[in-house]
């Protein structure tokens, strides 16, 4: 079991890039890169450009993250 764990962040979908990778800017104005979580992708959650999102930043790198929640839409 790994002790690490992901924070949760509140952002804004800022550009739709290509193989299913969206630009994310958090709350604090940082801007990371993120794909969608397996259990929302299965969902079939479409996401477009000014959605509310919540995302996990990875402990590796803390430019990418998952993308967990589609929290609302249009800001």
């Amino acid at each position: 079991m790994d002790d690490r764990k992901a924070d949760g962040f509140e952002g804004k979908v800022l550009e739709l890039m290509p193989s299913g990778m969206y630009r994310v800017e958090l709350m604090d104005l940082r801007q990371v890169l993120g794909h969608l979580a397996g259990a929302t992708k299965r969902s079939f959650v479409r996401l477009r450009v000014g959605d509310r999102v919540e995302m996990e930043i990875s402990p590796h790198d803390a430019g990418r993250g998952r993308i967990t929640k589609l929290l609302g839409q249009r800001i």
